[in-house]
């Protein structure tokens, strides 16, 4: 199943970082970066996830936007 989720990295990525990481659509706020990832699958997800803890950069959260309500 695809999903759409938002990833929280600590700091402001400078323009080579963000360059790097253009898939998933970068917006940088203050003291953190959010990144945009969507219809993917959660192999995906790990790659992303893999590919931030290369980077070393720090995750400070990770939140599924498209999630329906459980009722």
């Amino acid at each position: 199943m695809k999903a759409e989720y938002e990833i929280y990295v600590r700091g402001r990525l400078g323009p080579e970082m963000q360059h790097a990481l253009t898939d998933l659509h970068p917006q940088v706020q203050t003291g953190r970066t959010r990144l945009s990832a969507d219809d993917v699958d959660q192999a995906s997800l790990d790659g992303i996830l893999d590919r931030l803890r290369d980077l070393a950069l720090e995750v400070e959260s990770v939140l599924r936007t498209d999630a329906e309500t459980i009722e």
